[in-house]
């Protein structure tokens, strides 16, 4: 999610949280990015993958 405007950057589901699952989530992203931005990932306990994107466009 983009902190400044709240637009949905990128996103994938699946039924379980595996890798490729996050490997997807973050090409997406990165591939929009630019080069005065940022992506800030965590992960919860549970597996939840959350990434915000920092920056202007």
């Amino acid at each position: 999610m983009d902190l400044f405007n709240g637009e949905i950057v990128a996103y994938e589901m699946q039924e379980r949280p595996l890798f490729p699952l996050v490997s997807n989530m973050l090409k997406k992203a990165l591939a929009r990015l630019t080069d005065k931005q940022a992506l800030c990932c965590t992960r919860t306990e549970t597996g939840t993958t959350t990434c915000l994107h920092i920056g202007s466009s």
